[in-house]
């Protein structure tokens, strides 16, 4: 099935399409991505995940369409 997993910094951004068997959750996804390798200076385990703008667990199955997200933890409170 086809998701899509996304990674977004300040000065670069990331959006990729992945093929996955059904039943990837949303780590193994970013797991089979080029994300990390494509930012090395980040840190991805045990990173934030959400799908659509919505926080999920890391064991959360896909299903086909669903676009992973890889939160950034924040630089400063919200107000």
């Amino acid at each position: 099935m086809r998701v899509s997993i996304a990674y977004a910094e300040p000065d670069h951004q990331e959006w990729l399409e992945l093929e996955v068997p059904v039943g990837t959750t949303a780590a193994e996804a970013l797991d089979r991505s080029a994300i990390p390798e494509r930012f090395p200076h980040g840190s991805f385990a045990g990173a934030e995940l959400g799908i659509f703008g919505q926080p999920v667990p890391p064991d959360r199955e896909l299903r086909p369409g669903d676009r992973v997200e890889i939160d950034r933890p924040l630089q400063t409170a919200p107000r």
